[in-house]
């Protein structure tokens, strides 16, 4: 998944970080140098993370056990950092 609230996510993140707060209740989204570090130590993304931040190809690497599952678990995951997006401005706004 590549789009404009990925590609302004990776624009706010720093290089060191390994994940990405989605939300106050705890669920994270994993960060991997490459796509070619998941499934490695390298790379806090497990089998049931089901979805990883991949910055040398900048983008939002989602998978699942079939075409639906993906298609809608992709589209709660861009609602979800488009509200990410929208609070991350909001505090600049403020501060």
């Amino acid at each position: 998944m590549s789009s404009e609230i990925v590609w302004s996510i990776f624009d706010k993140i720093t290089p060191l970080r390994q994940e990405v707060q989605l939300d106050r209740s705890g669920n994270v989204l994993p960060l991997a140098k490459s796509v070619r570090d998941i499934g490695t130590p390298r790379c806090t993304a497990t089998k049931d993370s089901y979805l990883c931040f991949c910055r040398e190809e900048r983008f939002l690497l989602i998978w699942g056990s079939s075409m639906q599952s993906i298609l809608a678990h992709g589209n709660d995951v861009e609602i979800t950092l488009l509200s990410l997006v929208r609070r991350y401005m909001l505090v600049l706004k403020l501060s």
